[in-house]
């Protein structure tokens, strides 16, 4: 899975918080339709 999806990349800072029509072409080129893997504080990744 790690060379497929990132697992905990760096985010922009309120990156969950911030709606899709407020980010920059930049971040919704670098993000829009790319899954990444976050890692929860019991072990599971969240996709």
């Amino acid at each position: 899975m790690p060379s497929r999806i990132p697992l905990d990349p760096t985010l922009p800072k309120a990156f969950d918080a911030t709606p899709n029509d407020a980010r920059s072409k930049t971040q919704l080129d670098a993000w829009w339709d790319r899954p990444y893997g976050i890692t929860l504080p019991d072990g599971r990744i969240e996709v």
